[in-house]
């Protein structure tokens, strides 16, 4: 991920990757089915594998 552009994180913040993962379907709040637990789980680890 070295070459993923980067920017500061808030006004002080360290710098992060501009890469992300939106996880608002991961649960019921926004009144959908709910998800399986363990396949949101799952999608969170394969994402945090490095690169």
């Amino acid at each position: 991920m070295e070459n993923t552009k980067k920017i500061k994180l808030g006004y002080n913040g360290p710098l992060v990757s501009k890469l992300g993962l939106g996880c608002m379907r991961m649960s019921s709040i926004w009144g959908g089915p709910t998800p399986e637990e363990a396949e949101s789980i799952a999608t969170i680890h394969q994402v945090d594998k490095p690169l």
